[in-house]
């Protein structure tokens, strides 16, 4: 395997590692240790890593460091996801090597699930919810909460975002979605995307975005499964991307609306029938948004689209919340999450509790359940209480 303290490697496996990662050749560079020179003279066979710079390396691109002694480089796979949902007012780039490895990571995710289901015979049903945009957003949003079996008086107890979005997210999985988060991208790169499979889809939402609206991502990302597609969701009218899309991602924006706030009774609601003027107080609009347990941005968009305020009215609270929310992520000291509940909240609870579930059953040893779920053996038992094993 080595020459010496040279890892005797091909050249082309050290680009194959890069190019997976989406990383710029300046950045990987960088995280290894070396010059950005030096790492170029290895991906076109002009020298070697030592066995410990491909050790760095492999642990950099997220590639296991036997994958780089292969004959020849696995094919790279084409990502299943033309954009992801951001910030109002981001600007458009290509993926960045962080989204790149996030999507990768989610996709492995759902591969590990798919293979511990079939280890414990587990039979998993296909996703076969369908949506088309000529049925209508209230049509489809009816539908939608039809489906995951969500009452509306259900929902008016949730009273917080917490909970709301736990509840929300639960309704997913147990239609079939498999739920991640996120925590290494920037909220105002990437607020969440979805991939579309027949069997275990995937939804991606942001955990350092606010939980009120990870439910609005969730929601809107869903509406992108039952139409088989995916693409750019922002709340805000696009015009940088082509006239279909524009008109998918719209659509997604009002049927998850008509989801979680419904126009029939919002419009009826007391808080509306108390008020005959355009004006709404900060404490009218938090109390409507603790009502449906969503954001106070989504009320002040609700408001417009029912006549009861103007599209000024949406941009001025939209800036105004956005700031807040910038404000209080300045404020934030980002406190440490134990390694057992961080498994449960990044990859929800159908991934582990198969990962588990084959623990328990001997299908699997203790260190392949620890690698598999990226966590320390002592973190396994409290990891299998937490999912009520």
């Amino acid at each position: 395997m080595a020459t010496g303290n040279r890892a005797n490697i091909k050249y082309e496996l050290l680009q194959w590692g890069r190019q997976m990662s989406g990383m710029p050749r300046h950045i990987a560079a960088k995280k290894i240790g070396v010059t950005e020179d030096r790492l170029q003279s290895w991906e076109t066979g002009d020298g070697q890593p030592t066995i410990k710079q491909l050790r760095k390396l492999a642990n950099t691109y997220k590639q296991s460091f036997a994958a780089f002694f292969l004959d020849k480089p696995p094919t790279v796979p084409k990502l299943p996801l033309k954009d992801y949902r951001r910030l109002p007012g981001s600007i458009h780039h290509e993926l960045s090597h962080e989204i790149i490895m996030d999507v990768r990571s989610a996709m492995d995710r759902r591969l590990i699930t798919l293979d511990m289901a079939e280890l414990n015979g587990v039979s998993v049903p296909p996703f076969t919810y369908q949506g088309e945009i000529s049925e209508g957003s209230q049509a489809l949003a009816q539908r939608i909460r039809n489906d995951l079996g969500v009452s509306l008086s259900d929902q008016l107890k949730l009273r917080t975002p917490r909970t709301g979005f736990n509840y929300w997210r639960k309704e997913l999985e147990n239609s079939g979605v498999l739920v991640f988060q996120s925590s290494s991208i920037d909220v105002g790169d990437m607020r969440g995307y979805s991939i579309f499979e027949d069997v275990f889809p995937i939804i991606v939402v942001n955990r350092k975005d606010t939980e009120a609206a990870r439910i609005f991502t969730l929601i809107h990302e869903l509406v992108h499964l039952y139409l088989q597609a995916s693409g750019l969701c922002d709340l805000e009218a696009r015009t940088d991307i082509p006239p279909e899309e524009q008109r998918l991602e719209q659509f997604c924006n009002d049927v998850a609306a008509n989801v979680l706030v419904p126009i029939d009774h919002f419009s009826v609601h007391p808080v509306l029938a108390g008020n005959d003027s355009s004006e709404w107080s900060e404490e009218e609009i938090s109390a409507l948004a603790r009502d449906y347990c969503v954001s106070r941005e989504m009320i002040a968009r609700r408001l417009v689209e029912v006549g009861r305020a103007d599209k000024v009215f949406y941009r001025d609270k939209r800036d105004q919340y956005l700031e807040e929310y910038k404000d209080a992520k300045a404020k934030k000291n980002g406190g440490f999450v134990p390694p057992s509940t961080d498994v449960i909240s990044k990859g929800g609870r159908v991934f582990p509790d198969l990962i588990i579930r084959s623990l328990k059953s001997r299908r699997i040893n203790s260190s392949q359940a620890s690698e598999l779920l990226g966590v320390k053996l002592k973190h396994i038992k409290k990891i299998s209480t937490s999912l009520g094993y």
